[in-house]
């Protein structure tokens, strides 16, 4: 075998600290104007998690108009997506932009910091090219921290672990004095190894990719010319950024011996989080910071020798992969789930204590604090928090790598799943059940399709598709129309539409996608008319005799079950299974039905003997693919994979076919070097 050696050669650029032109203002940014002037709102919107998070990344990876690498991307998430500590103006009065917001909140100053002396100089990318302003001002929202103390009148539902009485303020910026018993904070969001705000990711990147090498005597002079003479340790920009900026505001909020540190909070939703109350006032590093600072340390400490692996890797790659069971594909160790080894490894590298006098001095000089601390008494805080930190930072990594869950195993294949609602369950359960499926099943743009169907008249709720973004925007407009009764035929009838226009893209547009078809029908009630029962029967006759690989799952209540157990048993694919109120349960069973669906990639309809299907593989993971029995009596098969490998792995080739309920089943491996055609 020939082995071609290509030679990389990689520039690594140092930059040292310079004062910017301009100095980041308070004020709201212009390209972040319509997220707060009353446009937008967070209602109906995806859940603040990973795969929406990864999702939002992808997208202005993939922007055709752009070539962008992990350096221009983190640097404009930071500079034109990330603002930390925006909040309503006194009196609610609209200021020269027309909005009654600007960043007053103490998360600002370090924002400040960073993108003033070590992250500094403009964005090359504009990310609302590839975004539209809902998608712009939702990942804002993601990133950006921010803490709310204001009362809002829901405290009885939402803080039901504190009194219930809200209490006096002394923050005499608070309009009506009043602060909730369980402020609300921005920038978090949900993972399974404890929440995390996202925007700490951004902050260690950005300074790992930066390499910014500056003392902290020549960062305060950059500052403000001042003569304060400062020891020459070098400032670690990656630290600074994340865990010892946090720190060094502790330090400066509190400035007393008792500092809180690691304060927790709670969702609204476990299901669909979309809203993060924490349990007290000092919000310095929060749980969620301190995870989130975690995270971007260990990720910043290996960025740069991902890069040197393989220059295109992304950052949507690299954060799906982290929160993953299978961890970082150039190195597995590297995951959340096992954040205290990673962790305890770095953190002997570094003087922490050091770091947070010295970002402490620097936060001084960005800003007015109300107590003023001598230098000894910085001294002996930035040691004491230090110690605390290593201690907490302990106690939960090891909290949150303990967690098992029993329910990530990956699906055979992607499928494209189409669900039937006819209103037994309400809009806001839909939207957990629905949003529950795109986790379990990996809907995204390279994995599986949901598309929603009203039950009730046919049409399209949300039209199939690999966004989750556009998935609950389509959600949302059509609240108002939810369905209330279920019409078989007319549901079918638009399905059939579907399969054959996609059929009729497929043949014009190139490569497909060998996904599994599911059609899932959720009804606790409906029992069809003999005038639908009719029309259904002949619907379902064309659809299995143009596609006979298609699944039909009807999750019904037992009640019903027997006025559609001639339909399911007319097909052997086809399936009856209960129908539950309770989400978790019902999103469970359809989970693990679904899951067992392979792809499917043949193409027999295009009037072309040679189609091709593309796909993406995981290292570590194995696919199915099915060619339907329907297929093997009519036609002759030859099979033949062809690997685009993008990174330093071996081929990996099929194992022979293997039959299970006289349909032909193909099975990817990992790494397993033989039969790269196959015939039937």
């Amino acid at each position: 075998m020939k082995l071609q050696i290509f030679i990389c050669i990689i520039l690594l650029f140092s930059f040292t600290v310079r004062r910017t032109c301009c100095s980041t203002s308070s004020h709201i940014p212009k390209l972040l104007v319509p997220c707060y002037n009353g446009s937008f709102t967070m209602e109906n919107k995806p859940p603040l998690t990973i795969p929406v998070l990864v999702e939002l990344l992808r997208k202005i990876e993939v922007y055709d108009k752009t070539t962008i690498n992990l350096r221009i991307l983190t640097k404009a998430l930071l500079h034109e997506v990330i603002f930390d500590g925006v909040l309503q103006s006194d009196g609610s009065t609209s200021n020269s932009q027309g909005v009654p917001f600007r960043a007053r909140g103490h998360e600002f100053h370090k924002y400040k910091l960073i993108v003033d002396y070590f992250v500094s100089g403009d964005s090359t990318l504009s990310v609302n090219e590839s975004l539209t302003t809902n998608e712009l001002c939702f990942l804002h929202n993601m990133l950006s921290v921010a803490v709310d103390e204001r009362y809002r009148g829901d405290e009885e539902e939402t803080c039901s672990y504190k009194g219930k009485k809200p209490i006096p303020s002394s923050n005499l910026n608070l309009e009506n004095k009043i602060r909730s018993q369980c402020p609300l904070m921005r920038g978090n969001v949900n993972t399974r190894r404890g929440s995390i705000s996202p925007g700490h990711l951004v902050y260690g990147l950005s300074a790992a990719l930066q390499n910014t090498q500056a003392s902290f005597s020549t960062i305060i002079h950059s500052i403000n010319k001042t003569k304060l003479r400062l020891d020459t340790k070098k400032a670690d920009s990656i630290w600074v950024s994340t865990i010892a900026g946090d720190l060094a505001e502790a330090v400066l909020n509190q400035a007393n011996n008792n500092l809180k540190l690691g304060i927790t909070g709670s969702w609204n939703d476990s299901i669909l989080p979309t809203l993060y109350y924490v349990v007290d006032f000092i919000t310095d590093l929060t749980e969620t910071k301190m995870l989130g600072g975690i995270d971007g340390l260990v990720l910043a400490n290996n960025v740069i020798a991902w890069e040197n692996i393989l220059m295109t890797t992304r950052l949507s790659q690299i954060i799906d992969m982290y929160y993953s069971n299978r961890g970082v594909s150039y190195n597995s160790t590297i995951r959340a789930s096992n954040r205290n080894n990673v962790f305890n490894a770095i953190i002997k590298s570094i003087n922490l204590t050091e770091q947070i006098i010295g970002t402490a001095y620097l936060l001084k000089e960005i800003s007015a604090y109300d107590t003023l601390l001598s230098a000894e008494g910085i001294k002996d805080l930035a040691s004491k928090s230090a110690e605390q930190f290593q201690n907490l930072a302990d106690e939960i990594t090891k909290h949150y790598d303990s967690f098992e869950y029993v329910d990530e195993i990956s699906p055979r294949s992607n499928v494209e799943i189409i669900m039937i609602l006819d209103g037994s369950l309400d809009f806001y359960s839909s939207k957990q059940l629905i949003y529950s499926l795109t986790e379990k099943l990996q809907v995204s743009t390279y994995g599986s399709k949901l598309g929603i169907i009203n039950g009730e008249n046919g049409r399209w709720i949300a039209h199939v598709t690999g966004q989750i973004f556009d998935l609950f925007s389509d959600l949302g407009k059509n609240q108002n129309y939810w369905p209330t009764q279920l019409s078989l035929h007319l549901s079918f009838e638009t399905i059939i539409a579907h399969y054959q226009n996609t059929t009729r893209n497929n043949c014009t547009g190139g490569q497909n996608k060998p996904l599994g078809r599911a059609i899932v029908l959720l009804s606790s009630s409906a029992r069809p008319t003999d005038s639908d029962t009719y029309k259904y029967k002949e619907a379902l006759s064309s659809i299995k005799n143009a596609f006979p690989e298609a699944n039909i799952i009807y999750a019904l209540s037992e009640q019903i079950q027997q006025h559609f157990q001639d339909f399911a048993n007319t097909y052997h694919n086809d399936t009856i299974m209960s129908f539950s109120r309770d989400v978790s349960t019902l999103s469970s069973s359809l989970g693990e039905m679904i899951r067992q669906i392979p792809g499917q990639i043949v193409s027999i309809f295009c009037g072309n003997s040679n189609t091709g299907m593309e796909d993406y593989l995981t290292p570590g993971t194995e696919k199915f693919y099915e060619i339907y029995e329907e297929y093997t009596r009519r036609y002759k098969f030859n099979i033949k994979v062809i690997y685009c490998i993008s990174s330093s792995i071996r081929k990996s080739y099929p194992k022979p076919m293997s039959k299970y309920n006289d349909n032909t089943y193909l099975r990817f491996p990992s790494f397993i070097d033989r039969h790269p055609s196959v015939d039937l």
